[in-house]
């Protein structure tokens, strides 16, 4: 009987030393994160919208913008979130208005100082499908890389 009293005792302490294993492998968030942002509205008028050698159309633009920065650099754990949104609001109506932005982000785990870190990277962005065209909302494609 004493055999089954130890046996129900080591249980729990075996299941608290795992718990605590895996604890330590999680990083320590210590360091407050850094928050940067910047609001604006910007206003653009061209006589050539969709730059057309035939089809000159002029068209101004409102779009109301939000940029932002983040970062911590902690010990155990650096990250970095980096990115833009703006709705971009065509007055006559020359392209569909719609939301653009741009995102980065980075990460840097280490598990275990100079022997296991983990890094992951994401970009976010708009890029034109043809690079010989102009550079507008017909000729656009959201790619997005992630490596780790």
């Amino acid at each position: 009987m004493a055999r089954k009293r130890a046996h129900r005792r080591s249980a729990p302490m075996r299941r608290a030393a795992a718990y605590l294993a895996v604890a330590s492998l999680m990083p320590a968030v210590g360091h407050a994160v850094e928050l940067e942002y910047d609001v604006g509205v910007a206003v653009m008028h061209s006589d050539n919208i969709g730059f057309s050698e035939t089809d000159e159309t002029s068209d101004t633009v409102v779009s109301p913008q939000l940029s932002f920065n983040a970062q911590q650099n902690g010990t155990a754990l650096q990250f970095l979130v980096q990115g833009d949104v703006r709705y971009p609001h065509y007055m006559d109506n020359t392209f569909d208005d719609e939301i653009q932005g741009s995102l980065f982000g980075s990460l840097d785990w280490i598990i275990l100082p100079e022997r296991i870190s983990f890094q992951a990277t994401d970009s976010l962005s708009r890029q034109s499908v043809n690079a010989l065209n102009s550079f507008v909302p017909s000729n656009q494609q959201q790619v997005n890389v992630f490596t780790a």
